[in-house]
């Protein structure tokens, strides 16, 4: 049995299609992505409370905001090849860098 802090790779895995499968039905609804990606951060935060405390919660995000200020989401758009065109209009909200 695994420790409920260490996804085992199949979960992490049937996890990932699913969320990933989620994602481009809601956009085949029209879904704007900024409200795809709210929910499934909120649900996100409200899955990681049930399962470890606010500091370990804090912590988590606390170095995700670091990675982003350190030009991670840059680098994930280069390492898959993405562009900064997201299919939506570059309206408030959006913080891309053109």
């Amino acid at each position: 049995m695994s420790d409920a802090l260490t996804p085992v790779p199949e979960e992490l895995g049937k996890a990932a299609q699913v969320v990933e499968r989620s994602i481009e039905f809601l956009l085949d609804q029209k879904v704007q992505p900024i409200a795809i990606a709210s929910a499934l951060l909120g649900g996100s935060i409200g899955v990681l409370a049930n399962t470890i405390g606010e500091e370990a919660i804090i912590g988590m995000l606390s170095r995700a905001l670091e990675s982003i200020r350190e030009g991670g989401l840059a680098q994930m758009d280069q390492d898959h090849g993405h562009s900064h065109d997201h299919g939506h209009e570059h309206g408030p909200g959006c913080n891309h860098d053109h």
